[in-house]
Order: C-alpha cells, then structure tokens, then sequence
C-alpha cells in the first residue's frame, strides 16, 4: 500500500458541506484527503488501490463499489464493508458514506467534468 497518499479535487462553492473524515483537509480552494487511514478498507472492499495518481475510471470504480456496499447495507444489514473493527479510521457506516460522498465529489470534478469539456 501507498503511505501518506494524498487525493485532491478542487472543493466547491456551492455550499455542500466538505466529509467528517479524518485526514480530510479544505486549503487554497482544493478539497485534500490523506488516503493512508483508508487505503486498505478501499482495496479491500473496491478492489482498487488508491494512490494521489488514481485514474478516473479507478475513481468511478472505488465511487460505485462504496455505494454498493452502502445499499447492500441499508437492504439486509450486512455486507463487505460492516467488518469495520478491522480498519484504524472505518468505526462507523457513517465514515463509509462520508468516504463514498468524498468519492462521488471526485468523480463530479475530475471525471464527468472532463465528459463536458
């Protein structure tokens, strides 16, 4: 795995409120997550291994598979992702939908908004 990884997006002004996620800092207009608390849980559960230099197809991947997980979740209760003891800063489903909702934002800025261009 990647230490001290560290994935970027520009953060927006539209008043979304930035995810409650450790090692997630707002500076310069740029939305930043140190991935090193996450990387594990993600390949774990995406299959993906999430560096500063993620592709956008990686970035859809880690996004679709995280709401799966969440759906899967909400709809029987258990799922890959709700063996969370095992992960440092994964304690909750509800640091999995911020970590999905933080992806979902990548995804909007780095992906669909190179679609529009």
């Amino acid at each position: 795995m990647y230490m001290n990884a560290l994935i970027c997006a520009p953060s927006h002004s539209d008043g979304r409120e930035p995810p409650d996620l450790a090692g997630f800092e707002q500076e310069n207009g740029e939305w930043r997550l140190r991935l090193d608390s996450y990387e594990t849980f993600i390949h774990e559960v995406t299959g993906v291994e999430v560096t500063g230099d993620i592709s956008p197809q990686q970035l859809k991947t880690v996004q679709s598979r995280l709401e799966g997980c969440l759906e899967r979740y909400e709809r029987s209760g258990s799922c890959l992702c709700d063996d969370l003891h095992r992960y440092g800063h994964i304690d909750s489903m509800d640091t999995v939908h911020e970590l999905s909702r933080f992806f979902r934002m990548l995804v909007a800025s780095r992906v669909e908004g190179l679609n529009s261009a």
